[in-house]
């Protein structure tokens, strides 16, 4: 993390791409995820940084550097590799089923 962090400060001046690799921190099972701090970092960066391109990359033991070194022409800014497949988060919208139920009125937290 330290190493990400001065990489930053040095590239912050500059239009540049920095991908941040990391291994097994977004799989379901048998996280790595004490290098999860890493992707929200990114998000950090991607926020206030925008000229940097920080593009998160998740590799699992099964995918190839190949596949892992070409996604950073990708225009996705999170990709998460699992063998062969690749994933990126996608929001879409949706409209509410006419037999959804709704919420009660009141105050919830989410977590």
């Amino acid at each position: 993390m330290e190493l990400v962090l001065e990489m930053s400060k040095q590239l912050a001046s500059r239009p540049a791409r920095l991908l941040l690799l990391t291994r097994s921190t977004q799989a379901p099972a048998a996280s790595e995820a004490a290098h999860g701090g890493v992707w929200g970092f990114a998000r950090v960066l991607r926020l206030e940084h925008s000229a940097l391109h920080a593009q998160s990359t998740d590799v699992s033991r099964m995918t190839s550097a190949a596949a892992a070194l070409a996604s950073a022409g990708s225009s996705e800014s999170e990709l998460a590799f699992s063998g062969t497949t690749c994933c990126a988060a996608r929001l879409r919208a949706c409209s509410v089923s006419p037999g959804a139920r709704s919420v009660a009125p009141g105050a919830y937290a989410i977590t």
